[in-house]
């Protein structure tokens, strides 16, 4: 409001110059104040009348003081000074407002007639400037003051005020800055807190009385302003503080040790001071802990420990004087934790789960389906948003934003809610809307969410939304995407049927495949409104078809960034989008069309008068600013292959523009037309032609009532359109659409005009089109002369169809003369005609056409005069020849066909056809015995659907008033549709239509017909319509006016093309001919007048009947438009009615006639007709009552046995009746249902294919659920498998029908086939019967499915797999083909045979023509085949019950199965693969009817176990390859995938049983104690307890089973020891999968033992030792304390036990105890000696004392080609001296001193030795127990000697091109996981070469297998030259090479590597070879750099610097992340080629 405020000071202007000195000095005599209240200011004033009008002033708020401070001296326009009364007003408090109330005497005043008019009046608000003298300066430039003060000529202000005083239009000389108030208002004045200044002037209005009855006032000032300065009356300073930035409870969180800092903002008064005081606490709820010295506004906490604490600061103010005010910041949550290496993820969209897009890390998917829960209401049009979700660590959503352009998602806005759980990542987003969930905010279908992290990542989530607001014209009818570079409109980027209401989703997705970059852009096709010929309205939204415009979003990018491109309104325009390009992946491509245009207010004086943005009002009162845009957005999906364009066609520069179009827009209620604009190519300069009327009626000062309605359309997307002209010719622009008010140039007379300016959308290049304004008038209106023949209404301008009677057909002829208005133009029937000729009228003409074009080129109205003869009555016209009515019934031979094959209705359309058509013999169709969809379950939404269904109910006889309906799934008896019909709201396209027939039918009141009028004439109206529309006419107009109707349909006549002499529909359909339904719906209007067709519509010989056989009839059917022949529903309709000479739904229209004759009727059968209203009239009344009626005269029919009146139908189709049968089923069933259940399984094997399908899915659900219990009850007592007949069952119901068969279903459905086929085959005889009770025609429809496939030849392929004799002495010696596959005897041989041969037929042919023998071909089953090195294999052969000959098929593009027939059973498909081979064993064949899933998990495990027991190295190799071939069999199938865990579990279960049977057998003691155990169960526990001690942990899920026989125990004595076996069972899993182990073991039951021994003796840690004399002597650590606790004593026996001490004696130091023996009576004494050691730093000292000795000894030489660089000796040294001091724990540090490096000797030179020196720290020891050495040594560097001879290069030869003997290079390519466009394929073909690395099997590398530390230094030490082969285990090599290295600590070799343990290793490899590692990178920007280890920062650094280690991804390290193959392989390369190099 302080804008609004200060902006207005420029008004007073208009005063200035009006004031004389007399009176200013008069002012200043008498200015002054008097204060009545302390709110109310009174005005004085001169004796001036005017001046003294205004009384006082009452503010809003109580003052202080108010004084007047006299005169201000105020600045004129032209320099002159004028005071003005200013007042000052003292405030108490500091407001922001003050709200003035003005009172003022009221004025009258006499007009010239002498009568007194009461004045108004207005407040005018200015503000002031100063200038540099001081004074204040009004500056009102925009008034033009007048010669006398009070009431001048020139007004300030006018107002037109109507009858009931509202103000229709008012008009301003006051500037725009200017603020008018009413009479009445408060006026507010904004204050900078209490301070501020304004002037306010009071204007009277004169009112003027106005020929329209309306009242002009006429303002003007009341004298000069008065000024108002409001003060703050000073206060004492308050100490608030206010804080401006707060803490936020979240988002503080980070690492441990990681830097963090909490701030908050504060103000204050200026005088005061701020102060800070921050606290911490462990819950939000209490934080009160005081942090010491924490006084400032920042605060950094600690952040070395994990954990949560909450922080908050207290701010206080303080000022002198007052008391300090403290403030509380928002508590802050700070969180400590490890970062998570957590991505970003997206889970929920308004609580609806949402996935991730396959193909895109980027891009989630919603499919939310809400239009049946919200009405048709899209909850993504309401301007909220609320999701779920995870973010990575420190990272949150920075910005949100869709295509629409009603969304605002703002992140700082108060709307907007981000919470983040530190903790988890969690995150919560809710924005509110900002235009308060308006429901005139509408969203059609799907839309994108984009949002944008901190980090920059994008993220878009689709929600695929089913919501539409209506079923509209104003949605696009197309959209599609065109190829710049091909030219060309992408194929099946097409999305269309986007406006009708079952489209449930605008959501495409397509792949793009593209070897250039692509250039696309969007084409919409749109929709709106053609306004031509609509009527003009007052205040409504427009939706123009010439006015809509689309905008795009690329990957969440806008396109046009601002602006939009037009949608294209007809389909000859080509209007596209900019050009835009796809990325590599998935693209989002969003393409929004907005629905509505604009808004018009036809009425003046309105804030939206003319056309404005369709803004609304929010839901809080307040006026939106934003447009309601009911977007109808397209997503394109777009996976794309291909390149990013670089550069793009640009349209920056481009101003051209498209041709415009103009509609006039005349009075409310009038139509909209068409106005020419034509562009001169001559003069470059458009034409415009406007209706005289526009510049000689009165204007229309309430209403626009000469407009001219624009679409200005730039050729370039962006581009921007405007007027210019004179003031008030624009009234409105949006976007495109511009409106002209032509009254604004009614002053340019004859040279009006205007001119477009398009400005490019670069937003500087223009274009101006000068448009020039040619007035022309309007009118068609004729004067008409008939003579010979006369009309039957005499002729007026405004009826347009006549006849023309004649007495008879054989009548003279006539003539008509026409005189036509000035400038028109005229032709009859198509000819020319001149003003003023005769026109020659012959009877025997159907009728005359008489069209006019008005001057304006554009208004054409056509005259009909229709030939009618008044003898007979007769109207030729309504005449169809013989011929055309043959020709309609030939065409309908097809359906005819059908017509008698079924009598199946399933739906309203087939009866509509019955009853057009008939019977072939010319009879009506009779309905009896027909099955009919119940008319009560039709879904009623529209007026066409009760219409529809009216008309089908009073077709079948029935009262539609008074018949059953299902109301919300109940059945209603008795049900009113024709109420349904008036009571649906009406609708837009056909519903007025359907509405009209079906009233007339009932005999309700006809409402749709004016609808329907104005559909008939509409030619750009979707054509189907339309022709309904004249059809529906039929008994309603007069034939003259059918004829005009039905003549108007030339407009779509083709005259031209394949099609000529039929019709193209221009909207709906497009403008595409041959169209069978708009065809047929044609025919049906022509059909409806009683016209002819072929005579009607003939052209240039062709005739439409004819056209139609020759182009579109095809043996009874009907070729549509890009589809197959069939019978389109209205074609036969229109045919029917060509047949009929009339219209379908016509002739059951309810006439008087029908009504007459059916009481006629009614009376004749004695039928009570009392209640029959006495005369027709078109009423529900008399609807209701004839219907009733008929009803009665059936019933009385009916029981005289004719049905004739109400055919005998059953309503409701099979699979109706059906769905009742099976919702009448009870569930669950018992025996007692049986026969039900099988009467219902009877009536659905009735059911016919089309039935079945049309079964709602859960209704089959149910019943095959029946079916099966059916089955279980049915079995019972049976010994069936009901599982497998069910699931065969199943299967055979889910494949698809005979009928359904294609090419692409055709292989799957065939192999299931046989699948199910062959699961049949096992089935029992009784199984079987079981099976086809449930459905007997399961295995027919097996068969209809066989026979369905086409039968071409085929191609197969067959391969021969033979053995040879071997003993097989275990499973390593079996052949099979899946394992260890014996020899190829026959090589892959392709062979053509005839569909339907077996692969008998082809292996007879393969054998025979290779020349093997066999035998069992005859029977199905091959017993042997010979080869031919006369080896034949037998069935059985090698003493093996489970060995023979085996088959498989391989489908083309499937997997090789064991078929389960023989092979003349199994019948082959092209491409199938035969594979013929032997097995040892089938029963690790899958698909052998012996193949057994343990057998195959046994013999894998069984190969393992071969190769570990074995003992030969090359043995175990071949084994353990053979076990892993067999092993990775198991990934080739499902079935034998699930196996892989068996086999683990198995070689589990047996490794642990013998890990256990192991670890039993390692156990050598098995003695019990006698008193322990000395019987069969106390010595089964001892062992039990005894194993489960020893096998503690180490069990691993064995189980133990314990036994000892009662002849294995003899019991031990006192005097002699027992003995015992005990046998142990070890076991592990169970059947299959169970491993078991027995063992036995020996055992003594020990007597009583006399031992009392002891075994060892510890004192303080320190073990003692025993002298000869038995006396232990110890020494404890230096500074021990002994106490009898210090002592650990062990016994030799277990049973033996200390009774007496250890205590010391009276000897320091000595200490004695007692043992005695198990038997109790032998004892034993013990002495101990305990000795303390001295001091150890004395110890530490000698012994570094000693190393420094040792290596002031050792000699440090190295050769040059070693060591020549200072570092390279420095690590040469310390790995020597770490070797020397490898087995001590003495710490060395080595500094070098000094640096020479040798010079290796050349031919020309000698060598010289390097040196170097060096100090070296040895330290032991800590704290007291620190010792140090320091030792300063020398080494030398031995250069190289000299050559003997100079080396000779060698000569290049030439590559030989002989074969040689070295092995082939080892390629990449072989294995199976490793592919060429693989990242890693270089890196694996490099470790391959050079023997760093293999393969984990002959055909797998396996490259995202994890690295274990073992692999590493295997492969490290190959590379330093170490023979890693045949070392036990296989890393025991590499691993003392990488110990004795320093590389490695040879620690955990068997685990897993991470990315920064390779780093180290390779790191300290690099430094061990001398290589430079001074590489080294901040990794600072990884996000997880915190997470590497401290001892590998550095080679991680330097592994990133060098280039070896790159980021996982842009912004992770993953140096905890394990080290893959292909990582590995590609950091060796590089170390390689980078830093070995």
């Amino acid at each position: 409001m302080l804008k609004r405020i200060t902006s207005m000071l420029l008004a007073a202007v208009l005063l200035l110059g009006l004031f004389s000195g007399q009176v200013l000095a008069a002012a200043q005599e008498d200015i002054s104040l008097l204060a009545a209240t302390q709110t109310e200011i009174s005005l004085l004033s001169s004796n001036t009348p005017y001046f003294a009008l205004w009384k006082k002033t009452n503010l809003s708020t109580s003052y202080a003081n108010c004084v007047s401070n006299g005169v201000v001296t105020m600045n004129t326009a032209s320099g002159a000074t004028q005071p003005v009364a200013s007042y000052t007003v003292t405030l108490p408090n500091p407001a922001e407002t003050v709200m003035l109330t003005n009172t003022h005497d009221n004025y009258s005043y006499q007009d010239e007639a002498g009568f007194k008019k009461d004045c108004k009046f207005k407040y005018v608000v200015v503000g002031q400037q100063t200038t540099e003298d001081g004074a204040v300066k009004l500056d009102i430039t925009g008034a033009t003051p007048g010669n006398s003060l009070f009431f001048s000529n020139a007004a300030f202000y006018e107002e037109i005020v109507d009858s009931s005083g509202a103000v229709t239009s008012s008009t301003s000389q006051l500037p725009s800055s200017a603020a008018v108030y009413e009479d009445d208002a408060q006026i507010p004045v904004t204050l900078d807190k209490g301070n501020g200044k304004v002037f306010i002037f009071l204007l009277i209005g004169k009112p003027s009385a106005q020929k329209d009855g309306t009242t002009k006032y006429t303002y003007h000032a009341n004298y000069l302003p008065y000024g108002f300065e409001f003060v703050y009356e000073a206060q004492p300073a308050d100490p608030t503080p206010t804080l401006t930035k707060d803490l936020t409870y979240g988002g503080h969180l980070c690492a441990p040790g990681e830097s963090l800092t909490l701030s908050v903002e504060a103000t204050i008064e200026p005088g005061c001071n701020l102060g800070y005081q921050w606290y911490s606490g462990t819950n939000a709820d209490d934080v009160s802990t005081k942090i010491e010295d924490a006084t400032t506004a920042s605060f950094t906490p600690p952040t070395s420990t994990p954990g949560i604490t909450f922080y908050k600061v207290v701010v206080t103010g303080t000022a002198e004087g007052v008391n300090p005010v403290s403030v509380e910041s928002t508590v802050a949550r700070v969180v400590v934790r490890e970062t998570s290496a957590q991505s970003f993820s997206l889970e929920t969209f308004f609580d609806q789960p949402v996935e991730k897009l396959s193909g895109s890390d980027t891009v989630y998917y919603l499919k939310w389906s809400t239009y049946a829960q919200t009405n048709s209401a899209s909850p993504l049009a309401n301007g909220d948003l609320r999701m779920t979700g995870k973010l990575p660590d420190h990272v949150t959503i920075k910005n949100i934003w869709t295509g629409s352009a009603v969304d605002n998602f703002d992140m700082t806005s108060d709307r907007t809610t981000l919470t983040i759980d530190d903790d988890t990542g969690s995150f919560n987003l809710n924005i509110t809307s900002s235009y308060g969930n308006n429901s005139a905010v509408m969203h059609c279908l799907e839309k994108c969410y984009y949002l944008e992290l901190s980090n920059n990542e994008i993220y878009t989530l689709v929600v695929d939304n089913d919501a539409r607001a209506y079923e509209t014209e104003r949605s696009p009818k197309s959209v599609q995407l065109y190829d710049e570079n091909g030219h060309t409109v992408l194929e099946d980027f097409t999305v269309t049927d986007l406006q009708s209401i079952d489209t449930d989703t605008s959501v495409v997705r397509k792949s793009l495949t593209s070897q250039t970059p692509v250039v696309l852009r969007a084409q919409v096709q749109g929709g709106g409104d053609d306004l031509t010929l609509g009527d003009v309205p007052t205040n409504s939204p427009i939706s123009w078809d010439e006015g809509q415009n689309s905008w795009l979003m690329v990957n969440g990018e806008r396109f046009p960034k601002t602006g939009y491109f037009s949608a294209n309104a007809e389909d000859t325009q080509l209007l596209t989008s900019p050009a835009f390009s796809l990325k590599p992946g998935l693209n989002v491509v969003e393409v929004y069309t907005e629905a509505f245009s604009f808004n018009f207010q036809a009425f003046k004086g309105y804030q939206s008068s003319g056309i404005t943005e369709y803004n609304f009002t929010r839901s809080d009162g307040e006026p939106s600013t934003i447009p309601v845009t009911i977007a109808h957005p397209v997503v394109y999906l777009i996976d794309y292959e291909g390149q990013t364009a670089a550069e793009l066609p640009s349209e920056a520069s481009n101003a051209d523009l498209l041709p415009p179009v103009a509609l006039r827009m005349g009075d409310y209620g009038s139509k909209m037309e068409n106005c020419p604009i034509v562009f001169d190519e001559t003069t470059n300069q458009y034409t415009l032609r406007i209706p005289t009327r526009y510049k000689e009626e009165t204007v229309n000062v309430a209403k626009y009532n000469h407009c001219i309605l624009l679409s200005l359309r730039p050729a370039a997307a962006g581009a921007k359109t405007e007027i210019l002209g004179l003031n008030g010719l624009v009234v409105g622009q949006v976007r495109s659409s511009v409106l002209l008010d032509i009254d604004a140039l009614r002053s340019l007379g004859d040279n009006a005009g205007f001119a477009i300016r398009v400005i490019a959308p670069d937003g500087t290049t223009q274009k101006i089109h000068v448009v020039n304004i040619v007035y022309a008038s309007s009118t068609t209106t004729p004067e008409v002369t008939v003579t010979g023949a006369g009309l039957d209404t005499p002729f007026i301008g405004d009826t347009y169809a006549y006849y023309l009677d004649y007495a008879s057909a054989s009548a003279d002829v006539g003539t008509m003369t026409v005189k036509l208005p000035d400038g028109s133009r005229a032709t009859v029937n198509g000819t020319d005609y001149t003003s003023g000729d005769a026109i020659t009228l012959d009877p025997k003409k159907d009728f005359y056409r008489l069209t006019i074009t008005a001057e304006d080129n554009y208004t054409v109205t056509s005259y009909y005069f229709v030939t009618r003869y008044k003898d007979t009555g007769v109207i030729p016209y309504q005449t169809v020849s013989d011929s055309s009515k043959a020709l309609a019934k030939e065409m309908l031979s097809g359906w005819y066909d059908a017509l008698e094959d079924s009598n199946m209705f399933g739906n309203y359309w087939r009866i509509f056809m019955a009853k057009a058509t008939g019977n072939r013999d010319g009879s009506d169709y009779n309905f009896n015995n027909a099955y009919v969809k119940h008319p009560a379950r039709h879904e009623m939404k529209q007026q066409t659907d009760w219409g529809a269904c009216i008309l089908e109910i009073i077709m079948l006889g029935r009262n539609p008033y008074d018949f059953p309906r299902y109301v919300n799934g109940t059945y209603v008896e008795h049900y009113n549709y024709v109420e349904g019909l008036l009571n649906c709201a009406n609708g837009s396209w056909a519903n007025p239509v359907w509405y009209h027939m079906a009233a007339k039918a009932a005999g309700a009141t006809l409402g749709g017909q004016a609808t329907a009028e104005l559909l008939a004439l509409q030619t750009k109206f979707d054509l189907d319509i339309r022709s309904w529309a004249i059809a529906s006419l039929a008994e309603c107009v007069d034939t003259k006016d059918m004829v005009r109707y039905v003549d108007g349909l030339h407009d779509s006549h083709n005259t031209s093309g394949p099609y000529i002499s039929l019709w193209t529909n221009q909207s709906f359909h497009g403008a595409t001919g041959g169209n069978t339904y708009t065809i047929g719906c044609v025919l049906s209007a022509i059909a409806s007048s009683g016209a002819d067709p072929d005579k009607q519509f003939a052209y240039d010989g062709h005739t439409p009947l004819q056209t139609i056989k020759d182009v579109l009839y095809v043996d009874g059917l009907f070729r549509p438009i890009g589809g197959s022949p069939a019978l389109p529903k209205d074609m036969v309709i229109g045919l029917g009615d060509i047949l009929h000479g009339s219209n379908v739904w016509a002739r059951y229209a309810l006439t008087e006639q029908k009504y007459n004759d059916l009481i006629d009727k009614a009376k004749m059968l004695n039928v009570d007709t009392s209640s029959m209203p006495e005369t027709f009239t078109q009423t529900t009344t008399c609807g209701k009552a004839y219907y009733d009626l008929y009803d009665d005269v059936a019933d009385a029919l009916e029981a005289k046995g004719d049905y004739s009146m109400r055919p005998q139908v059953t309503f409701g189709m099979p699979y109706e009746l059906f769905t009742d049968a099976v919702n009448a089923m009870p569930d669950p069933l018992t025996k007692d249902d049986l026969a039900s259940l099988e009467a219902l399984i009877a009536q659905y094997e009735t059911l016919d294919a089309s039935g079945r399908a049309a079964v709602a899915s859960d209704v089959m659900t149910k019943y095959h659920s029946l079916v099966k219990q059916g089955l279980a009850l049915k079995a019972e007592g049976t010994s069936a498998d009901t599982a497998r007949i069910s699931k065969i069952y199943d299967e055979i119901i889910a494949l698809p029908a005979a009928s359904e068969i294609t090419e692409s279903n055709l292989e799957a459905t065939l192999a299931k086939v046989a699948d199910i086929e062959q699961e049949i085959g096992t089935l029992s005889e009784e199984e079987k019967a079981l099976l086809t009770w449930m459905d007997s025609s399961l295995l027919q429809k097996l068969e209809d499915i066989k026979k369905a496939a086409p039968k071409p030849d085929i191609t197969v392929t067959f391969t021969l797999l033979g053995d040879t004799h071997h003993t097989i002495t275990d499973d390593s010696n079996i052949h099979s083909y899946r394992f260890n596959a014996g020899p190829v005897w026959v090589k892959e041989t392709t062979v053509t045979v005839a569909e339907g041969s077996t692969v008998g037929d082809v292996f007879k042919q393969v054998l025979d023509k290779n020349g093997l023998k066999y035998t069992g071909l005859d029977n199905g089953y091959i017993d042997s085949i010979t080869y031919t090195d006369n080896t034949t294999l037998t069935a059985k052969d090698d003493s093996r019950d489970k060995s023979g000959w085996l088959y498989l098929v391989q489908p083309k593009d499937g997997k090789a199965t064991h078929p389960n027939v023989g092979l003349n059973a199994y019948e082959l498909s092209d491409g199938d693969k035969i594979i013929w081979h032997w097995s040892d064993d089938y029963q690790i064949e899958q698909g052998s009817e012996h193949w057994s899933s343990s057998r195959v998990v046994e013999y894998i495990a069984n190969l393992y176990d071969l190769a570990e027991n074995e003992q030969d190295a090359e043995r175990k190799a071949q084994l353990e390859k053979q076990a892993d071939d067999a092993f990775a069999v198991l990934d080739s199938s499902p079935d034998l995938l699930k196996l892989k865990s068996q086999v683990t579990t198995l070689r589990a279960n047996r490794k642990s049983v013998r890990d256990v049977t192991a670890l039993i057998d390692a156990i050598a003691d098995w003695n019990v104690p006698m008193k322990t155990a000395n019987d069969p169960s106390t010595v089964t526990k001892w062992v039990q307890d005894k194993l489960n001690k020893e096998l503690e942990g180490k069990l691993d899920g064995v189980t133990l089973d314990i036994y000892i026989g009662i002849y294995r125990i003899k019991p031990a004595t006192d005097e002699a020891d027992g003995r015992f076996t005990v046998e142990i069972t070890v076991s592990k899993g169970s059947g299959s999968l169970g491993a078991t182990s027995k063992l036995e073991k020996a055992g003594v039951i020990k007597a009583p033992s006399a031992d009392a021994g002891v075994s060892s003796i510890i004192v303080c840690g320190a073990p003692a030792s025993v002298s000869e004399d038995g006396t232990y002597t110890v020494t404890v650590p230096y500074g021990s304390t002994v106490t009898a606790e210090s002592f650990t004593i062990t016994l030799s026996s277990d049973a033996a036990s200390i009774t007496t001490g250890p205590a010391e004696t009276a000897e320091s130091g000595v200490w004695t105890f007692t043992v005695t023996a198990e038997n109790g009576t032998t004892t034993a004494d013990y002495t101990v000696k305990v000795l303390v050691a001295a001091d150890p730093a004395e110890g530490n000292k000698a012994a570094v004392d000693a190393a420094k000795a040792m290596l002031e000894k050792a000699s440090f030489i190295y050769a040059s080609k070693d060591v020549n660089t200072e570092a390279a000796a420095k690590a040469a040294v310390e790995r020597q001296i770490g070797a020397l001091l490898r087995d001590t724990d003495i710490s060395c540090e080595v500094t070098m001193t000094g640096f020479t490096a040798a010079v290796d000797g050349t031919l020309w030179s000698e060598p010289t030795n390097g040196s170097f020196s060096f100090t070296v720290k040895l330290t032991k020891g800590e704290n007291d127990s620190y010792a140090e050495a320091n030792v300063s040594l020398t080494g030398t560097i031995t250069a190289a000697s000299k050559p003997v001879t100079p080396p000779t290069p060698s000569k290049p030869t030439k590559p030989s091109t002989k074969p040689t003997d070295e092995p082939a290079k080892p390629d990449a390519s072989k294995f199976v996981d490793v592919s060429k466009n693989n990242w890693y394929f270089d890196a694996v073909q490099y470790v391959l070469e050079n023997g760093l690395m293999n393969g984990t099997s002959a055909n797998e590398f396996s490259p995202n297998a994890d690295t274990t530390r073992g692999m590493i230094v295997t492969i490290l030490a190959r590379l330093d030259g170490v023979d890693t082969s045949g070392s036990s285990p296989w890393y025991a090599a590499g691993r003392t090479w990488a110990m004795n290295a320093d590389v490695s600590d040879g620690t955990n070799i068997e685990g897993k590597i991470t990315r920064e343990q390779l780093a180290a290793m390779l790191y300290r490899y690099a430094k061990l070879k001398g290589y430079d590692v001074s590489a080294s990178a901040d990794i600072s920007a990884y996000t997880d750099a915190s997470s590497v280890s401290g001892w590998a920062t550095d080679a991680m650094r330097w592994a990133v610097g060098a280039g070896l280690i790159n980021g996982r991804t842009a912004t992770t390290l993953a140096p905890q992340g394990n080290a893959t193959r292909a990582e590995v392989a590609a950091i060796l390369m590089r170390f390689a080629q980078k830093i070995a190099k």
